[in-house]
């Protein structure tokens, strides 16, 4: 006999449940463009060794958004692009902080310029320091740089221009 909508207690949104702050090692980050609505892309945390529940949680990402994780804090960071109308208009790009734990966001940096990279996933195109003090995010608009990010302070410290075209090493 088919459910009654009466019968389904309404969930609460967002539904979140609590991850632990260290992921185990065969939990993966695995990044989904979506190239047929980019403005919807994910980053999907799964648990590669579960025979069920595998997918773990999921944030969204935006405009081939790319992504690092911290190695010392229980965050990560994507930095992507949204436009004022959806896929036209005025162009905003950001970093944000999600917690590991909630993947909730805990902050955003504004990135000014509308330079950040939008391309498939590079491994160096967003890098955080072995410290996790930094995160170097590379742009491309022709013109090649890194923009310097303060992942403790959240807020960016500036940019370094880089002839040619290159990613970020640090």
């Amino acid at each position: 006999m088919p459910a009654q909508a009466a019968d389904l207690a309404p969930e609460p949104i967002p539904n979140v449940e609590v991850l632990p702050a260290a992921y185990p090692s065969h939990w993966m980050f695995v990044h989904d463009l979506n190239f047929f609505g980019l403005h919807n892309g994910k980053i999907v945390i799964l648990d590669v060794a579960a025979a069920t529940r595998r997918q773990k949680g999921m944030v969204g990402v935006s405009q081939f958004g790319i992504f690092a994780r911290a190695q010392t804090r229980p965050e990560f960071y994507v930095a992507d692009s949204f436009y004022s109308r959806g896929w036209r208009g005025e162009r905003t790009d950001v970093l944000t902080i999600y917690d590991t734990t909630t993947l909730l966001p805990q902050g955003e940096i504004p990135l000014p310029g509308g330079k950040r990279l939008q391309s498939v996933t590079e491994r160096r195109a967003f890098q955080v320091s072995r410290d996790d003090q930094l995160g170097f995010l590379f742009n491309f608009t022709p013109a090649s740089s890194v923009s310097v990010i303060d992942l403790v302070a959240r807020r960016l410290i500036g940019d370094v221009d880089i002839p040619g075209c290159a990613l970020a090493f640090p």
